[in-house]
C-alpha cells in the first residue's frame, strides 16, 4: 500500500480525481487528509508547476487554493491551479482593507472574510462593515 501511495503522490490532481472512480478503497485513499496534505506539500516544492497569472497577485493560500487580488481593479478571486479553476469573489466595495481566508472543518466551507472601512467626510464618521463569502470544500479540492 505504501508503494501505491508514493506513486499517487506524483500524479497530477486531475488524474487523481479520475482514479477515485476505480474503487471504494482508492477513493478513500485519495480523500484521506494525510494523503491530501502530503500531495499538497510535494506540489508546493515544484513537482507540479503553478503558473503565475499577472496582473493578479497572490495574497494568501490554503489547501492548494490561492486567494489573489487584481493589481488595478482590486477584484478578488480564488484560484485552484491544480484543477485550473477560478472563482471570482463579488466585490461589495473597492476599499476592502483586510481580507482573511481559511477553512472551517465543522461546516465544510472555505471562508473569505472582508472587512470594509468607509469614511464619510461630511459627518466625519467611519463605518466598519464586513462581508463573508462561503465556498464549499467539495467544489474546490481533492476532498470529499
Amino acid at each position: 500500500m505504501e508503494l501505491i501511495i508514493e506513486i499517487l503522490n506524483h500524479v497530477e490532481v486531475k488524474n487523481l480525481l479520475r482514479f477515485k472512480c476505480v474503487s471504494k478503497e482508492m477513493k478513500l485513499l485519495i480523500e484521506d487528509r494525510y494523503f491530501v496534505r502530503k500531495h499538497l506539500h510535494l506540489s508546493q516544492y515544484g513537482l507540479f508547476p503553478v503558473m503565475d497569472q499577472p496582473p493578479f497577485a497572490a495574497l494568501q493560500s490554503y489547501d492548494g487554493l490561492i486567494l489573489e487580488k487584481h493589481e488595478l481593479s482590486k477584484q478578488l478571486r480564488i484560484r485552484n491551479p491544480a484543477l485550473e479553476q477560478v472563482f471570482y469573489i463579488p466585490n461589495p466595495h473597492e476599499k476592502n482593507r483586510a481580507v482573511w481566508f481559511d477553512f472551517a472543518p465543522i461546516s465544510g466551507f472555505y471562508k473569505l472574510v472582508m472587512i470594509l472601512l468607509i469614511f464619510i467626510a461630511l459627518t466625519e464618521t467611519t463605518i466598519v462593515s464586513w462581508c463573508v463569502c462561503l465556498l464549499r470544500k467539495e467544489s474546490t479540492t481533492l476532498g470529499k
